[in-house]
């Protein structure tokens, strides 16, 4: 992989491209790190914490200033190449396709005026730091996992006095990284104040959507508020999904399906998309996942490999689920299911397919648990 990464930018070097990341997106993890692109692409690098800076000098502090420069001078020296697909796949724009982004009256004008310093906030905010979920999925969590009142009480003082003012030029609100935005009262008071204070912003919901009904979206006041929805299922029968969602509830999860079916057919929200977390346990449904799709009418099914939370998963249980891994038993299986044409319909969203076909790996991430706080690190 790194010699293609090195012919490529031998051939279109990175100062000729563009990451508009620093400018306009924002991401709130585990403690109140402050990402200005996904932790990952950067080894974790943040930019300030929501409990111990303002909005301000975080969005326009020494690091994410860093980032900025060095993408405009096109060394990308605060990202891991071998980490970002953007970079490492050659899927940057270049700097005249800029113009062209529904952010180009951001962006165009850093890049001519090599802009580091902004007068506005964040376009993108992802809020990824409350653990709070209805789910404890093997995957991600060994136990049920919910704000005390202790945690509630800091979560609503934060939430005044950073989240709501951060959120001021904001344009998409996502929820959420980690947990359930509906498994979340913080979450949910948050997608009702901004609904009365910020009332042009968008919501993009990730969640395992067993608690987003029509109660729900009542509640949280999400009429001509939502962007995209997406869905993290994980299975395509009842057994299967008991074991990769824990305490979750199957009939209920496709019921909310099929009613969000209805609601998208007219055009209650932007786009409808379904997740599922390869693993051993469940990938011989990956073919009847994509059918589940067709029959949903949804805009997409995402197909994502299993990451390594270590707050879920030991080393050897990370090993036994990674099916992709040349070294698992299974995985001859995998690879022929692969070849399967049903995975070349237009829907799927599998980059990997391409790697595990000719027997390459994807770059992996650990995101290991300490003291309570979840933090991505390479492999």
């Amino acid at each position: 992989m790194f010699d293609d990464f090195k012919r490529l930018f031998s051939r279109d070097p990175l100062k000729h491209r563009f990451c508009g990341n620093p400018w306009t997106y924002a991401e709130i993890v585990g403690g109140g790190g402050v990402h200005i692109c996904c932790p990952v692409f950067t080894g974790g690098k943040q930019v300030g914490n929501i409990f111990e800076n303002t909005p301000e000098e975080i969005w326009n502090s020494y690091q994410a200033q860093l980032f900025r420069e060095t993408i405009l001078d096109g060394t990308y020296s605060q990202c891991d190449r071998e980490k970002c697909p953007y970079i490492y796949g050659g899927a940057l724009p270049t700097r005249k396709e800029v113009s062209s982004s529904w952010l180009a009256a951001d962006l165009v004008p850093a890049i001519k005026e090599k802009r580091t310093v902004l007068s506005h906030g964040p376009r993108v905010v992802k809020l990824a730091y409350d653990a709070s979920c209805n789910l404890w999925c093997p995957s991600c969590r060994s136990e049920l996992m919910l704000a005390k009142k202790p945690e509630q009480d800091r979560l609503r003082k934060v939430r005044d006095e950073f989240i709501i003012p951060f959120l001021k030029d904001a344009r998409v609100l996502t929820l959420s990284g980690d947990g359930d935005p509906f498994g979340s009262n913080h979450y949910r008071e948050i997608m009702k104040l901004s609904h009365e204070q910020l009332p042009k912003l968008k919501i993009a919901l990730h969640t395992n959507g067993v608690l987003l009904d029509q109660r729900a979206w009542d509640d949280c006041k999400l009429d001509g508020r939502v962007g995209n929805i997406h869905i993290s299922v994980d299975a395509t029968t009842a057994e299967t999904y008991n074991y990769t969602r824990r305490g979750g509830d199957f009939a209920r999860l496709m019921t909310n399906l099929e009613w969000l079916a209805a609601k998208f057919r007219t055009r209650g929200f932007g786009s409808y998309h379904l997740i599922f977390v390869v693993q051993t346990q469940n990938f011989r449904e990956m073919p009847d996942f994509i059918r589940l799709g067709r029959r949903l009418g949804v805009n997409s099914v995402l197909f994502s490999p299993i990451d390594h939370w270590a707050r879920g998963m030991s080393d050897a249980e990370y090993r036994h689920q990674k099916i992709w891994g040349p070294e698992h038993p299974l995985n001859s299986e995998f690879l022929t299911m692969l070849e399967d044409p049903i995975f070349d319909d237009p829907i799927v969203d599998m980059s990997s397919r391409p790697l595990f076909l000719a027997n390459r790996q994807p770059p992996e991430v650990k995101v290991g648990a300490t003291g309570g706080f979840v933090t991505p690190t390479p492999y």
